[in-house]
């Protein structure tokens, strides 16, 4: 369960000097206080497994293929934010100039009992090979325990802007800006940031292993990385009216956009050891996962605060932001022709694209390369650090590309009825889809992220959208009757036609021995994709050519690509009425009624992908059937 409070504050300003001259000032307190409590009806120590537990504990475990156990674990979350930004708008003959600056303070506190309660996953690699013998087996692939995670992490975001919006003439406006987005990472009152620094010795801990250093060794910024204070943004836009009548107008423009990563990507500095030591094991036994070895817990529970003499448990595991790390940059570019081909008709066509660079992603710098005698057992043997289990860090290396033909109709409201149809034919690539915190590696194959550059987890390459508003006529020569039961019925509806989503084919399972699970599975030859125009249980029983596919070699990461299938595309209508009933002056009475996918058209959920899978290649699920939902509204 989840108890939330949220509080919010916030006052604007607006002063008028001139007519021409107009400044206005905001400011805003956010405050949030959430609580999270287990489901977890019982602890793993209940089931005489020897490993500490908070109160109330917390059940995670993963088959993979089969089936998972999650039931949250409890923790405080307190986040306030003070914002504070101010812009000044002036009119001076041709020109609109407009500058202001931004200003956000954050508070993040977390008492947070982070895999404290252990968390099993079961793969199937190097014992059984299947998942679900394996954890009838008890032989647990990998297991992970922790100290939790406690942060105290203040930041400041600032920006800056100036923009000219340019009226040339009567055919052209031109938009010229520019933006300062500096960054300095958010750090922790207590210090608790760390650095993987190969060759690095700390002076902060002094027992601390060669190559991890912290927030006040030199070299560690109180952020885990440098400050970036040279960030320009510039901006360019203009629209230029061909004939200089309103028929057919171009506009174009250019930006540079700065992301700074989500503040949740920080808390994961505060898992690692002296502050709050994190344990991997692999291959280990369900029913005593520390045999062999002491167990660190609840010993080594946080929140700590660590002496310099502080002793450290070795392997360690570590996390760290690499030091060349910057935030994403994003470019965005367009260019439309619009059309008016009559009164109340218009027709636009735009090319649309963007390009990702400095895009981060998670990978572990210390994932064992494969050789003559590697196996699932003895991966920790294998690393190129010997005094550190996997080192997770996030690099700004990643790239993405978008380009996009984008086709709208539409006709404005008149006659009663009004339609806007758009289109849009794209592609989107990219080397990883997503960014996470450090609690997890993002990319496939460590050694060469950009082996498996594909279609992005998001890429839908055709999507159609249609919309509509149709008021009926009010009847007003015809009897009362009439009039009342026919006229005033107001109708809309959304047709949507989109094309599916990529498929990644994966090994579900831990082929390439390093301990990162991520691996796709081998294509063996054939045709991968079969018609679609087959019935529909055939299509739910086997999507795709499940035979062209099998596990990945051991020692690999799979021979097939990211998204190299796609998954069954969709079609939705959703349709609404509404009339009013006027009683008199002040009262009357709405009836409305809505159908969300009125055609109770099936909308297929991807098929499983993971070769080992019992269910591999079939469709398990689907989204929403037809819902109707009526309603009664008296307004008086």
């Amino acid at each position: 369960g989840k108890a939330f409070r949220a509080q919010n504050v916030s006052g604007t300003d607006t002063y008028t000097f001139s007519p021409t001259l107009i400044n206005n000032a905001q400011f805003t307190f956010s405050r949030t206080h959430a609580g999270v409590v287990s489901a977890a009806p019982f602890a793993w120590s209940d089931l005489r497994i020897p490993i500490a537990h908070t109160t109330p504990s917390e059940l995670a475990l993963t088959v993979s293929g089969f089936f998972s156990i999650s039931s949250g674990h409890p923790g405080l979350f307190a986040r306030q934010s003070y914002n504070f930004s101010d812009s000044v708008h002036w009119i001076r003959g041709g020109h609109e100039l407009a500058m202001g600056f931004d200003y956000l303070k954050m508070d993040i506190d977390l008492i947070n009992t982070f895999r404290q309660n252990g968390n099993f996953r079961f793969q199937g690699t190097g014992f059984t090979g299947n998942a679900l013998s394996d954890f009838f087996l008890g032989y647990t692939q990998r297991f992970i325990q922790g100290g939790g995670e406690y942060a105290e992490r203040r930041g400041t975001l600032a920006s800056g802007f100036i923009q000219d919006n340019w009226k040339i003439s009567r055919q052209l406006t031109v938009n010229i800006g520019l933006r300062y987005d500096p960054f300095v990472p958010f750090s922790d009152e207590r210090g608790f940031t760390d650095c993987f620094r190969p060759g690095l010795k700390s002076t902060r801990f002094v027992n601390a292993p060669v190559n991890y250093i912290y927030a006040g060794d030199s070299g560690c910024p109180a952020g885990g990385t440098g400050s970036r204070w040279l960030q320009f943004a510039p901006r360019f836009g203009f629209s230029y009216d061909v004939t200089g009548k309103g028929k057919t107008v171009v506009r174009g423009g250019y930006g540079l956009f700065y992301q700074p990563p989500f503040v949740e990507s920080f808390n994961n500095m505060v898992d690692s050891a002296p502050f709050s030591p994190q344990f991997i094991r692999f291959s280990v036994p369900f029913m005593d996962p520390f045999r062999g070895t002491q167990n660190p817990f609840p010993a080594q529970y946080g929140p700590q605060e660590p002496p310099k003499n502080v002793a450290f448990e070795l392997p360690v595991t570590a996390v760290s932001y690499s030091g060349a790390w910057k935030p994403a940059q994003v470019q965005s570019w367009n260019i439309a022709v619009e059309h008016q081909v009559r009164a109340d008709l218009l027709a636009r066509v735009a090319y649309v694209g963007s390009k990702g660079t400095h895009l981060g992603y998670n990978t572990d710098l210390n994932a064992p390369p494969f050789g003559p005698g590697a196996s699932a057992d003895n991966i920790d043997d294998r690393r190129p650090y010997q005094n550190f289990a996997t080192v997770i860090e996030d690099e700004a290396g990643a790239t993405s590309i978008y380009n996009s033909l984008q086709a709208t109709l539409e006709k404005r409201f008149s006659k009663n009825f009004s339609v806007l149809a758009n289109y849009t034919w794209a592609k989107s690539i990219d080397t990883a889809s997503f960014q996470t915190d450090l609690c997890g590696i993002n990319i496939i194959d460590p050694f060469n992220i950009g082996l498996y550059r594909g279609p992005s987890d998001y890429d839908s390459k055709h999507r159609m959208v249609l919309s509509y508003l149709w008021q009926m006529p009010g009847f007003k020569d015809s009897s009362p009757l009439v009039r009342h039961a026919l006229g005033g019925w107001e109708s809309s509806g959304i047709w949507n036609w989109q094309s599916g989503f990529p498929l990644t084919i994966t090994s579900a399972d831990e082929r390439s021995l390093t301990g990162v699970g991520n691996d796709n599975a081998d294509y063996v030859g054939g045709t991968t994709a079969l018609s679609p125009d087959r019935a529909r249980g055939q299509l739910i029983q086997q999507y795709f050519n499940t035979s062209a596919f099998d596990l990945a070699k051991l020692g690999t990461f799979g021979s097939s690509g990211r998204g190299v299938l796609r998954g069954p595309g969709t079609f939705n209508i959703d349709f609404s009425a509404m009339k009013n009933f006027v009683v008199r002056e002040r009262l009357r009475i709405q009836y409305r009624a809505e159908f969300f996918n009125l055609f109770n058209t099936p909308q297929f959920d991807n098929p499983d992908t993971g070769v080992a899978d019992s269910r591999f290649g079939q469709i398990t699920g689907a989204r929403g059937p037809r819902i109707i939902q009526m309603a009664f509204k008296i307004y008086w």
